[in-house]
């Protein structure tokens, strides 16, 4: 490939120190780190610090105040019949105290719950509350409602009757998610099932809250029927404009990517190359503009990167393993993705409870995307085999969510024997222009500013982040004046 500017560089060079000709690969920023603040960060009523009951656990500004609260659905552990209340966190000055009761009392009627969503339902800009349950519990829709004239937050009421035709046996749903099936501009429901052989239901909104039950219109082939559904997405996964539904039928089943035909119609399902599938959460790990799946197996997790679109709407895709992580193997649970590090690309938090083989022996897992320091991606585990305090033993459910309003991630845990509350410790991000991360921009940054504009062309070559100035995704020389600035202010 042809320089940009043949011939700059030695020029350019031959005036400066040879100190200045270092390398300008980016350093790696300091690795993240989180501090146990369970006592002064939680406070609760309706459920004991220590208990014991399996948790599903979801995030959301639930009262638009501009910070994260927090909830919790709860049963009796792994795939027994067991209902228990559910709990309401609300973020109150950084720390989470339970409002179950004065917000949203109809949590405190025990259910078997399996999971909860935070969405709008009715497109009034509130979120909304879906929990779904199981062991012939129908799923139960909570309508927020707002503040009244004086400001005050009013919580959320239960709605009856939202959804039709009834389920002709009772479900036993195992995971919920939403997204717009029809693209009418609400959002839809589509709830797996872990009872075989019981299908997956689709149910359609209507805009103002009240959904119907469209499975059998959505796939005329049977091919939304599962196994062991342990979860499912809603995405544009092959970017034709439609979303199309990931859904995992635990070990029974390989990952399965539901095409969207265009009119909201389920005809295809793609089976994407996976084994012993727990678990998914997709996300684009890459940066390429394309949802990629974190797959969590029997035997070591893994990621299938999506790469392409072929002619018919299925999708290419390659397999990176989760290569070094000694907590990453087994019957693994949740997974929560997040940029813990701020270097604009996804981390992975990986619950070790599977959601029906019992034990609570097993770690919980962090894994750095290493595609901010070596343009290439995969997932490594940065403390292994070292166990961290917040890499718990037993972790059902978790959520990343900065609770202190410092724009780091914290850590919120929901374990085999309680909950904890880890905050992250604030770490220095990196300067813009600063190419070799000690600090200060200086000659040694402007050698790689010289490097990185006479190289070759075409995106942003790896050690050459910080350089940037105009967010085009390319370092040229229109990116002069901002390193500039950069180098005068020291």
């Amino acid at each position: 490939m042809m320089e940009k500017f043949p011939g700059c560089k030695s020029l350019i060079l031959a005036s400066m120190c040879g100190a200045c000709l270092a390398s300008s690969a980016l350093a790696q920023s300091k690795w993240v780190d989180w501090t146990d603040e369970t006592a002064k960060r939680l406070q609760l009523s309706n459920v004991p610090l220590n208990d014991d009951q399996e948790k599903d656990i979801t995030v959301g500004d639930l009262d638009n105040d501009g910070d994260t609260d927090l909830l919790i659905v709860r049963k009796i552990p792994f795939s027994s019949p067991g209902a228990r209340l559910n709990v309401l966190l609300m973020n109150e000055g950084g720390v989470l105290v339970d409002r179950t009761e004065s917000l949203i009392p109809g949590f405190l009627t025990p259910d078997d719950s399996r999971d909860v969503l935070a969405f709008d339902c009715n497109n009034d800009g509130w979120l909304d509350i879906i929990v779904a349950n199981t062991f012939s519990d129908d799923p139960r829709l909570y309508i927020n409602q707002g503040r009244d004239e004086d400001g005050t937050f009013l919580g959320w009421v239960e709605s009856i009757n939202w959804f039709s035709p009834p389920f002709s046996s009772g479900p036993k749903f195992c995971a919920v998610y939403d997204g717009d099936i029809d693209n009418d501009g609400d959002n839809d429901l589509y709830f797996s099932d872990y009872d075989s052989p019981l299908e997956d239901r689709l149910l359609i909104n209507d805009g103002a809250g009240h959904f119907t039950d469209e499975t059998a219109k959505r796939f005329p082939t049977g091919i939304n029927n599962s196994v062991f559904g342990t979860a499912s997405f809603i995405h544009d996964f092959n970017l034709d404009g439609w979303p199309d539904i990931i859904k995992a039928s635990g070990a029974f089943e390989p990952l399965k990517l539901l095409i969207n035909d265009g009119k909201g119609i389920f005809l295809t399902a793609q089976v994407l190359p996976s084994t012993t599938v727990y678990m998914v959460r997709t996300a684009d790990f890459d940066n390429d503009g394309r949802r990629d799946f974190y797959v969590v197996s029997d035997g070591q997790d893994y990621l299938l990167m999506n790469n392409s679109t072929n002619g018919d709407g299925t999708i290419n895709v390659s397999q990176r393993d989760v290569t070094n992580s000694n907590k990453t193997t087994g019957f693994g649970g949740n997974v929560k993705v997040a940029d813990l590090d701020r270097d604009g690309f996804l981390e992975v938090g990986v619950a070790d409870v599977d959601v029906d083989i019992p034990g609570c022996i097993r770690r919980f897992a962090v894994l750095r995307n290493t595609m901010g320091d070596t343009g290439s991606i995969g997932l490594l585990d940065p403390n292994n085999p070292t166990n961290m305090s917040w890499n718990t033993q037993g972790v059902h459910d978790f959520a990343w969510i900065d609770i202190d309003g410092d724009q780091f991630m914290d850590l919120f845990q929901g374990t085999c024997t309680g909950y904890k509350v880890f905050m992250m410790q604030p770490f220095e991000l990196p300067t813009p222009g600063d190419t070799d991360g000690d600090g200060d921009v200086d000659l040694l940054d402007f050698a790689a500013f010289v490097d990185c504009v006479t190289g070759p062309g075409g995106g942003v070559p790896q050690g050459c982040e910080q350089l940037d100035f105009e967010g085009d995704d390319d370092v040229d020389f229109n990116d002069f004046g901002g390193f500039q600035l950069a180098f005068t202010g020291g």
